[in-house]
């Protein structure tokens, strides 16, 4: 795990059943959601609180380490600043799992304020609401409020996202500029071609990567790229999220590629790049609140569900299963070759550290 504010390991201290994270680096210390409440009412054991405080010695600026919000060691989504009531005293608390990041040297007066605090100011470091890994259901939405089976997920970002942005922007002035092109085959990506001649026709895997076939497929994967892409971005920073976004692209083409039966005919769309990112975003953010609907009998039923449960039936449900089958008409394996580049470079980022 990795502090919020320095990006430097936590060390675990364990205490009273309390798994407490710390960092000795920017004076910090991680409480997962309502065990800082669970910590301050513990205010007469001195030695467990001497165990935050005495790792070194801590700094008194009351600014030190904070620049405005990180991301959450726990769940990965944005964490933002918020002040203590009637104390001068700012905390990071994770918008997902609602765990909080304190100074540990706060530690003391925030405790002396617990103890003569009342019941209504002590519920406002509490947090109930806990529906990660569950439904919720609201029968007959308006299809009108949602679009391809997805609606929006619950994940805010710190910044706006401009280069998915430019990337929506980007496609659809290329999709409106294909519209009066005559002949734009040489921009396709047609798979025997690629593979017998990779260097003449490379050029087909980044051309065809930002051309769709109608305006329904253009924003489908505008829709879903704009919804998922935004926290990828966010976490990852325009250049390495570009990055990306065009190496699973180029994983999906190459994916479909080496599987397709019919290497004759030519591919064109971003499902794989975006592919890629939902992969990504599955491995940053899998707790998210995704919210989607489904027709059930041809009523429009609405859910919320984790991203992992959403994702996964994406995945297996839809592009596994229609490869498996054989479906015609949508390059099923460049979607799922997106996808796993995209969990797997994430992964490797994570591993070293470069998020």
């Amino acid at each position: 795990m990795q502090c919020p504010v320095c990006n430097k390991s936590l060390v675990t201290i364990n205490t009273h059943g309390i798994e407490i994270e710390s960092c000795s680096e920017c004076d910090g210390a991680w409480f997962d959601r309502n065990e800082l409440p669970q910590y301050l009412s513990n205010k007469a054991d001195s030695d467990w609180h001497n165990v935050l405080l005495n790792e070194k010695q801590l700094k008194t600026n009351n600014d030190f380490g904070f620049n405005g919000g990180g991301f959450c060691p726990k769940c990965n989504q944005a964490v933002e600043q918020i002040s203590i009531p009637d104390l001068k005293i700012k905390i990071l608390k994770c918008v997902g799992c609602m765990g909080v990041w304190i100074r540990r040297c706060h530690l003391q007066p925030l405790t002396q304020w617990y103890i003569t605090a009342t019941p209504s100011q002590k519920l406002q470091l509490k947090d109930y609401d806990d529906q990660a890994d569950t439904w919720e259901i609201e029968e007959d939405a308006p299809l009108g409020a949602s679009l391809l089976g997805l609606i929006k997920d619950d994940n805010p970002t710190r910044s706006f996202p401009y280069t998915t942005a430019s990337l929506i922007i980007i496609n659809t002035l290329i999709f409106i500029y294909c519209l009066y092109l005559k002949d734009n085959t040489f921009l396709l990506m047609v798979p025997a071609s690629l593979l017998s001649s990779p260097l003449t026709n490379i050029h087909t895997v980044f051309t065809s990567m930002f051309m769709h076939a109608n305006i329904f497929h253009l924003i489908g994967n505008m829709y879903y790229l704009w919804v998922f892409g935004d926290n990828v971005e966010d976490r990852l920073g325009p250049i390495k999220y570009l990055s990306v976004y065009l190496f699973c692209g180029v994983i999906a083409d190459f994916t479909h590629a080496l599987v397709t039966d019919r290497p004759d005919l030519p591919t064109l769309g971003a499902s794989g790049a975006i592919s890629g990112i939902l992969g990504g975003y599955l491995l940053l953010y899998p707790k998210a609140r995704i919210s989607a609907f489904s027709l059930v009998y041809f009523r429009s039923i609405r859910f919320t569900s984790p991203a992992w449960l959403y994702l996964g039936v994406w995945f297996f449900g839809q592009q596994w299963l229609n490869a498996a089958l054989g479906s015609c008409g949508v390059a099923w394996y460049a979607h799922i070759g997106g996808f796993i580049s995209g969990f797997l470079i994430l992964l490797l980022l994570k591993s070293l550290r470069w998020l």
